[in-house]
């Protein structure tokens, strides 16, 4: 494999630009990810109502990217392309438009479109007037044909995006730990939505699993678990595996076993992050007029 790694990466390369991969990244934002930030902020309620009206809301209904235009001093639009952007210093951006709807009582009443900001456009993606052009078609719009795109003109500079190492969202990587008081350290980048938190879990060498996250650090798994609302041990059991018997699972399970509720459970992390919690009074406690 080594004798024919450099061939092969030298064909990659010949069919692949190495700037394919922002160019798809962009687009997927464009395409679906603008999409899913109107989805987890589609209703907005306003604090402040009319008396005569029992329920209102706006609701964003959809938002959508145009391609680079440019507005003169006396109000025309035009289509913009990067080469006169960088020559007369501005960015080379795209207006960016979203459906914005009033409803009363259930009822929808106005709907309109409106602009929302113009979207720096990244060059030879979907949204760049150059995407797809022939090499004679680059080359009179002033672009060196060969170029493969791939960056922004934000004011008439062209910004680059820096390529760093991540983990991947949602994926959990493992590696053994010989320096440290663990034996295992798995790395998670827990992604939903708008919202991106690193978690670390930790096998330590006496058989426990932790884990850390924003505030909380090395927490037992089984803890956060209980505390999650899985109490009875053949349940954590199942959820973990229902097809084999882990020792890690059962050395766990024991250590915590006088945990039995969520109500102690959240009680353990409070005491370990430093956070006092009001407990609620029981329905007895209620009744007489006691406070917990």
């Amino acid at each position: 494999m080594y004798k024919y790694g450099k061939t092969l990466i030298q064909k990659y390369f010949e069919e692949q630009s190495f700037v394919d991969s922002d160019i798809d990244s962009f687009n997927n934002f464009i395409d679906k990810e603008l999409l899913n930030i109107i989805e987890e902020n589609r209703e907005i309620i306003p604090t402040i109502i009319p008396h005569n009206i029992d329920e209102f809301k706006i609701k964003l209904d959809k938002i959508w990217v145009e391609k680079p235009k440019m507005i003169e001093a006396d109000g025309s639009s035009r289509n913009i392309y990067p080469m006169e952007a960088r020559l007369r210093k501005i960015t080379y951006s795209a207006p960016t438009w979203i459906t914005v709807s009033a409803h009363i009582n259930g009822v929808q009443r106005e709907s309109f479109d409106t602009q929302i900001g113009n979207l720096p456009i990244m060059l030879k993606s979907k949204w760049c007037h150059l995407h797809k052009l022939s090499r004679d078609e680059l080359i009179a719009k002033g672009e060196d044909p060969d170029e493969p795109g791939g960056y922004f003109i934000i004011n008439g500079t062209e910004k680059v995006l820096i390529t760093i190492e991540d983990l991947a969202s949602n994926r959990l990587l493992m590696e053994k730990d010989a320096t440290g008081p663990s034996e295992t350290v798995g790395k998670l980048f827990s992604e939903y939505g708008s919202f991106k938190i690193p978690h670390t879990v930790e096998k330590m060498k006496d058989g426990l699993f932790y884990i850390t996250f924003t505030r909380v650090k090395r927490i037992p798994i089984i803890v956060l678990i209980k505390a999650l609302g899985l109490l009875k041990d053949e349940e954590i059991t199942k959820f973990i595996s229902s097809e084999r018997q882990f020792d890690e699972i059962i050395i766990n399970l024991l250590e915590f076993v006088s945990i039995k509720n969520e109500e102690e459970a959240l009680d353990y992390i409070a005491k370990k992050i430093g956070i006092t919690r009001k407990k609620s009074a029981s329905p007895s406690q209620r009744r007489s007029g006691q406070s917990v």
